[in-house]
């Protein structure tokens, strides 16, 4: 069911709860993530108004040029490569466009829709989207991660 998408940055703010292994709203909160994130990069349950660690992603499939919606369940970065600063914009900050500080390259753990483990490394833009859905799942918007001038 696609959702309304929360611009209401108190609830933003809030860290998501680790989805445990008997979370029976699992697979509703995945749909909706995927029937909600329309030309978006990527989208978090909190931006559904679900305070919960998944979200999803759209990924290039290999030696393909289409997208996947990739799904992240208690995703967390172990490892980051580079430094680089692009300009962002979020789906429940519409209009706003920040510089922000990300990694060129991501190593991440995570459960995919169907629960399994994996620990992959991720660049380019599917990279960025996850640094982006990661900070929102931790409470945090592109504001909170804001580049910082030297």
């Amino acid at each position: 069911m696609k959702r309304e998408i929360v611009t209401y940055l108190p609830l933003l703010r809030k860290k998501s709860d680790v989805v445990m292994p008997n979370d029976v709203d699992l697979p509703t909160i995945i749909q909706d993530l995927k029937d909600t994130v329309g030309t978006g990069l990527g989208l978090a349950a909190n931006q559904i108004g679900v305070l919960k660690r998944v979200f999803i992603v759209k990924s290039v499939l290999a030696g393909e040029d289409k997208l996947e919606d990739k799904v992240f369940i208690n995703a967390q970065i172990i490892e980051k490569y580079g430094k680089q600063v692009i300009k962002e914009s979020c789906l429940s900050l519409p209009g706003l466009e920040v510089l922000v500080d990300r990694a060129i390259e991501v190593v991440v753990e995570y459960e995919n829709e169907t629960r399994e483990f994996h620990r992959d490394s991720f660049n380019g833009l599917t990279a960025i989207a996850i640094q982006h859905e990661i900070a929102h799942i931790m409470g945090k918007t592109i504001i909170d991660d804001k580049h910082k001038k030297k």
